[in-house]
């Protein structure tokens, strides 16, 4: 029942824009109903000061008020029809607005992915680079290590440090292959009765 309430609601709130509280289609009788109301008055004044009209003879009052009314009231229908066209060329010129501003960040956000897509291909063409040459340099320590002559506390000092040194930037450059690989996606079993749930909120 209430997504049946909220479907039959829907429509009717898009196809009454509103500007504010007010919706679009009451300037026009208002303009309509205020040429009428200042025909009227002006009639009664008019009346008020014994002024009338007549042709041949005969009093056509009525029939001039009558045509200043629908003068006025076409009058003021008209310049409420403008007033309407300029409220929803603002509203449109807002709704291009926020839709130009939303690309514009879809947009900054995509060049930014893009650079940082570039600069993990980079790290890791970079990280294979280095690993290697490492992983030579690491046997070398280590057989100089072992060439070395047993009282050379020196030349094993160095190797040691260089092995830890190494050592060290393997780790680094695992960390940084690990950062550009791209996620793995765990796929699940997901109940299609929530999905469609989630779709109608």
């Amino acid at each position: 029942m209430t997504a049946t309430t909220r479907h039959t609601e829907s429509p009717a709130n898009a196809s009454t824009p509103l500007h504010g509280d007010r919706p679009l289609g009451h300037e026009r009788w208002w303009g309509a109903a205020a040429g009428i109301v200042l025909a009227l008055v002006d009639t009664a004044m008019l009346s008020g000061f014994g002024i009338t009209f007549a042709m041949n003879g005969r009093d056509v009052t009525l029939l001039v008020a009558a045509f200043f009314a629908s003068s006025l009231a076409l009058f003021g229908y008209l310049v409420g029809a403008l007033m309407e066209a300029r409220r929803r060329d603002r509203q449109a010129a807002a709704v291009i607005r926020a839709q130009v501003e939303t690309i514009s960040a879809a947009r900054a956000r995509l060049v930014q992915s893009e650079k940082l897509a570039a600069l993990g291909q980079l790290a890791t063409a970079i990280a294979h680079e280095v690993r290697n040459p490492l992983a030579v340099i690491r046997s070398a320590a280590q057989g100089l290590s072992e060439s070395a002559a047993p009282g050379d506390a020196e030349a094993q000092r160095a190797c040691t440090f260089i092995t830890a040194e190494i050592d060290r930037l393997s780790n680094v450059i695992s960390s940084l292959l690990a950062f550009a690989r791209p996620p793995q996606l765990a796929p699940r079993a997901v109940p299609v009765a929530a999905l469609f749930d989630r779709a109608l909120l």
